[in-house]
């Protein structure tokens, strides 16, 4: 999911104050804290060519905090922030063990085993985290009901697997439960964080489900959540929405309020800082921003954006440098520099193939149809939007909104080709699944609706 790993895994608790006051045994005395400690030092891997790692983000002084667990704390938040999964695992294991060797109470353990559980998925260990998910959920359904806030949260971190592993629908369904059961009985800041993790996760799945008008309604809807808080909510993930509900707008061709949109995610200090220091997670904002701009017919401050985008996704190199590159080329094609953009296109099918980016080389085959179909060269064209046609069937289904667009580019070269039956079959397929997804008087609908007119008008049907 775009949120944020830290709006679903908590700051730790004052780890100090819970072994004072919660465990029993060894681990009482200063000593043995800080020999823990220095024996989990010893396993940390500091290879950070494994991970991407912003300059200064981790200290290079070894953690020895003599009053406990405090500076593993900021240890396994500095891992975090830096995306060194690895290390902040091996943090958060070995915190989770010395809990349950030194008689913590279970919930506590179990709220460090979720934690635990949501960074093997941010670490993409999806079947670790899934048989340690299962584990927790069925030991606090014994212990404290089915219904049970960490029941709760361990089906969420369920949910972000399926949405990770493309399983929108599971995501949806999943998240669509644990908000009905928090609606129903919790009503404290800890559930409220848990319902912003899951708005945002329904909103997300709903938009790669092709739901543009639910997506948008439910990012709406959590920001009237955050908007009846008396404290600040995580801004990352209020960026993220922002992009969602970006993106949903643009989707319907609401251009305006999607700009107005994307310019209240760049002011975020969240966005601003990571634009600051190009961090891949600028990456989003910046090519929604570049897409929008370019429709805009704002070419200029596009490329500029895809460029910066560029930049951030270097650092992590694979399928975000080729959005990037993908939107550049795609804002060259509007101003006139169909040579050039072929080029990068041409390029890019090569390095999607390379590492296996189906969805991106469909995106790619899109684009390809559309500078064809650009030059009049209509059987080109159509070669390349049967092919975005199949990809686009496969990886999504024949109804959604990628698929459709599709269809829609095929219709209309069938349609200036001469083929006029082919582009009727077509125009009919597309005009209730439009009214769907746009509405009975949306853009995208009348265009359909024109163009069977047109058809109509110069032929026989």
């Amino acid at each position: 999911m775009k949120t944020a790993w830290t709006s679903g895994l908590p700051a730790l608790s004052d780890l100090s104050l819970l072994v004072t006051e919660q465990m029993h045994g060894s681990i009482t005395t200063q000593q043995q804290h800080g020999q823990d400690i220095m024996d989990l030092e010893d396993n940390i891997d500091d290879d950070q060519d494994m991970v991407y790692s912003r300059e200064s983000s981790i200290d290079s002084a070894p953690v020895s905090d003599p009053d406990g667990f405090r500076g593993l704390e900021v240890q396994y938040d500095k891992y975090c922030d830096a995306r060194d999964w690895k290390n902040a695992i091996k943090v958060k294991t070995f915190i989770v063990n010395h809990l349950k060797n030194n008689n913590a109470t279970q919930y506590e353990t179990l709220k460090e085993e979720i934690q635990l559980a949501g960074c093997m998925v941010a670490a993409r260990d999806f079947q670790g985290a899934t048989v340690l998910l299962g584990r927790i959920k069925e030991l606090a359904t014994n212990l404290f009901g089915s219904d049970s806030f960490l029941v709760l949260e361990a089906c969420f971190w369920e949910a972000e697997i399926s949405y990770q592993e493309s399983r929108y629908e599971d995501a949806v369904r999943v998240s669509r439960l644990i908000l009905g059961q928090l609606q129903i009985v919790r009503s404290d800041r800890q559930s409220t964080v848990l319902k912003l993790d899951c708005q945002s996760l329904f909103a997300d799945s709903l938009h790669r489900m092709g739901d543009y008008r639910q997506s948008e309604t439910e990012c709406m809807r959590y920001l009237q959540i955050i908007d009846g808080l008396d404290y600040t909510c995580n801004e990352s993930q209020l960026a993220e929405i922002y992009l969602t509900l970006t993106e949903n707008l643009r989707c319907q061709r609401k251009n305006i309020q999607a700009l107005d949109c994307s310019e209240k995610m760049m002011a975020l200090e969240w966005t601003k800082r990571w634009l600051r220091e190009n961090h891949p997670d600028a990456h989003g904002p910046l090519c929604i921003s570049g897409y929008l701009l370019s429709d805009l017919g704002r070419f200029d401050e596009a490329l500029e954006a895809f460029k910066k985008a560029l930049v951030c996704a270097e650092k992590e190199g694979g399928i975000k440098e080729l959005q990037a590159l993908r939107g550049i080329a795609s804002t060259r094609v509007k101003q006139g520099d169909v040579d050039e953009s072929l080029r990068i296109f041409r390029e890019l099918l090569i390095k999607h193939e390379e590492i296996g980016d189906e969805e991106g080389k469909a995106f790619t085959m899109f684009e390809m149809g559309d500078i064809y179909k650009t030059k009049d060269e209509y059987t080109e064209a159509i070669v390349y939007y049967k092919k975005a046609l199949q990809m686009c069937s496969t990886l999504y289904g024949q109804y959604h909104p990628h698929t459709l667009g599709a269809v829609w580019e095929l219709a209309t070269c069938y349609q200036e080709d001469g083929q006029i039956e082919k582009a009727w079959v077509e125009y009919e397929r597309l005009l209730p699944e439009f009214k769907r997804i746009y509405g009975e008087d949306g853009i995208n609908t009348r265009k359909v609706v024109s163009n069977i007119e047109r058809l109509t008008l110069s032929s026989n049907f």
